[in-house]
C-alpha cells in the first residue's frame, strides 16, 4: 500500500521512491501489548542450583549463594540433536527417528574480585576430584617402586566419595512483558572450565567460562516477580522509584501518565509487593503520591484538548488511507502506470477536524 508521505518526499529528493506502509510490522509487534514482538538478548536470568552437601570451601557456603547467578555474563540456550534413518519402507521413503541428544550449554561468567565465581569451580573440583587435596600433601607423588601403606591411602583422580551431583539443577530464564520461560538443565554436569588469559596488552574484564552437559531437560512458565525467577530481584536490585516513572506526564496518555501509575500502585497491592520490603513499600507509596498530584494537575481543558488530538489523528488517518485505496482502484492498483480513464476529473478526500465543545 503506498504511502501518504510517497509524493510529498518525491518532491523534496527528486527521487521516484515509493515508500512501504509501516503499519504491516505495527501491527504484527505492536498491537495487543508487543506479544509477537521478538524477545531481548539481555532478559535473562540463570540460576544454578548448587547442592549443599557437596561445599568444600567453607568461604563459598557462607556467601550469599545468589550472587553467583547474578556474575552470569551471557548464557547459551538448550538445542536439541536428533539423529534421523532414512529407510524404504516397501518402495516407500520413511525417516525413522533413532536417537535424540541435548546440545551442551556454554555460560560465561564475570571473574570478579571477590573470586567468588574463582571459589566456584574449586569447590566443584575439590568434589569431584581427590588430586586438589592429595597434591598438596608430602610424598603423595613420590616415586618408588616399593610402596608402603601410607602412600597407598592416597586418593587420586574421581576416588573421592562423591556421589550426589554437585549441581541440583540448573535453570535458565528468558523474560518479557513481566513473564518468562524457563529451560531446567536436569543432573548438569561440567563438561570444561577455561580462565580466562593474563595479557598486558589487553585492559578488558576478565571472565570464566563454563560448559555443561546434562541429562534431561524440561520447560516451564510463570510470572515475574521478586524470588520468581529463582533469586531474581532479590539482592543488588535497585528499587529506587524511575524518574521517567508516574509523576512526570501531566496528560492522559503516554507511558508515565496518570493511568499507568493507578496500574502500578494498583498492581502492587493486589500481588502484595509493597509489603515484601521497606524499600517496596516506599516506591509504592512514592507512585501513589505523584500520581495523585498527577491527577489534581489534570483539567478539563486538558482532557478536551488530548481528546481532539486523538479523534483529528485517527479520522486524519482513515480520510488518507481511503484516498490512497480510491487512488490505486483507479490505476488498477499498479504503481507508477498511469492508466487511461474516461474522466480525468480527481477527487480529493480532505482531513475533515472534529472540535469538542
Amino acid at each position: 500500500m503506498s504511502n501518504k508521505f510517497d509524493g510529498y518526499l518525491k518532491q523534496i529528493s527528486g527521487v521516484d521512491t515509493q515508500l512501504r506502509d509501516f503499519q504491516h510490522a505495527s501491527r504484527l509487534f505492536v498491537d495487543d501489548t508487543f506479544r509477537l514482538a521478538p524477545k531481548h538478548k539481555h532478559l535473562f536470568h540463570v540460576a544454578l542450583r548448587v547442592n549443599s552437601n557437596a561445599y568444600k570451601l567453607p568461604s563459598l557456603q557462607l556467601q550469599n549463594q545468589n550472587e553467583i547467578n547474578l556474575l552470569v555474563k551471557s548464557c547459551s540456550l538448550p538445542g536439541f540433536n536428533v539423529t534421523v534413518e532414512t529407510v524404504n519402507q516397501y518402495n516407500r521413503i520413511k525417516q525413522v527417528q533413532t536417537k535424540q541428544a541435548f546440545n551442551t550449554v556454554t555460560i560465561k561468567f564475570h571473574d570478579d574480585n571477590n573470586s567468588t565465581i574463582h571459589r566456584l569451580w574449586q569447590n566443584y573440583y575439590s568434589y569431584y576430584y581427590a588430586t586438589p587435596n592429595t597434591s598438596r600433601l608430602p610424598g603423595a607423588y613420590r616415586r618408588t617402586a616399593m610402596k608402603n601403606e601410607i602412600v597407598n591411602s592416597f586418593r587420586y583422580g574421581l576416588d573421592n566419595n562423591s556421589s550426589a551431583p554437585f549441581f541440583d539443577s540448573i535453570v535458565v530464564y528468558q523474560m518479557a512483558r513481566q513473564e518468562f520461560v524457563s529451560y531446567t538443565l536436569v543432573n548438569p554436569i561440567i563438561k570444561s572450565w577455561q580462565f580466562d588469559q593474563a595479557d598486558y596488552g589487553q585492559g578488558g574484564p576478565t571472565e570464566c567460562t563454563m560448559q555443561v552437559d546434562y541429562e534431561g531437560l524440561f520447560f516451564g512458565n510463570g510470572v515475574v516477580q521478586p524470588g520468581n525467577p529463582i533469586g531474581f530481584a532479590l539482592n543488588h536490585y535497585d528499587r529506587t522509584p524511575s524518574p521517567l516513572g508516574a509523576g512526570k506526564s501531566r496528560g492522559i496518555t503516554g507511558v508515565a501518565n496518570v493511568l499507568s501509575g493507578l496500574g502500578t500502585v494498583f498492581g502492587d497491592i493486589a500481588t502484595g509487593r509493597f509489603k515484601e520490603s521497606p524499600l517496596d513499600f516506599l516506591a509504592t507509596a512514592v507512585t501513589a503520591v505523584n500520581t495523585y498530584n498527577n491527577a489534581k494537575a489534570i483539567t478539563k481543558e486538558g482532557i478536551i484538548r488530548e481528546g481532539r488530538q486523538i479523534i483529528n489523528s485517527t479520522v486524519s488517518q482513515v480520510f488518507n488511507n481511503a484516498a490512497d485505496e480510491l487512488a490505486q482502484r483507479r490505476t488498477g492498483g499498479l504503481n507508477n502506470i498511469v492508466v487511461p480513464r474516461a474522466s480525468a476529473t480527481q477527487q480529493v478526500i480532505p482531513a475533515v477536524p472534529i472540535n469538542l465543545p
